[in-house]
């Protein structure tokens, strides 16, 4: 009997796995599925900018380029590790901007998939060491965050 019951829990733990890799890609889009830039730009911060918001503490120094755009925004994506999370972590990461006359705001998004030797020694585990692997490159958008609006004053948006 023991080893249909630890038959039993296995199955178990391998359907809640599966479970948490299927709700986790729902979460997040590949770049493939937004549009291609019409206009490539680029801005640049010369210090750490800290806006506490809901989602990160602020974006970090340095140079964020057009990527790609949706309907109504464009996202600019930081260098590695641009996105201060409220822990003092930092991720990859960016910040979508309004399009010219809509009526959305800014919001900020990650970039999921950071399979860097860092995040192995954190030990993290081997399920999630394979969800990073499987998401890499994917973006976790986080479009319900009004503080966002605070990194607006501090960009200077430069057509290249």
């Amino acid at each position: 009997m023991p080893h249909r019951k630890n038959g039993k829990h296995r199955l178990h733990a391998l359907l809640l796995i599966l479970a948490a890799l299927v709700l986790a890609t729902g979460m997040t889009r590949s770049p493939k599925s937004y549009l291609p830039l019409t206009a490539p730009s680029h801005f640049d911060f010369v210090d750490d900018v800290l806006v506490a918001n809901k989602v990160s503490a602020g974006l970090a120094k340095g140079r964020y380029q057009a990527v790609f755009e949706g309907p109504e925004h464009v996202y600019y994506l930081g260098e590695p590790k641009a996105l201060i999370m409220p822990n003092g972590v930092r991720v990859n990461g960016g910040i979508a901007l309004p399009k010219p006359g809509a009526t959305v705001g800014c919001h900020l998004f990650i970039q999921i998939g950071d399979d860097s030797q860092t995040v192995r020694d954190a030990g993290m585990g081997a399920v999630i060491s394979a969800l990073a692997r499987m998401e890499a490159g994917r973006i976790r958008e986080f479009k319900k965050d009004p503080a966002c609006a605070g990194f607006i004053p501090h960009i200077g948006v430069v057509a290249d």
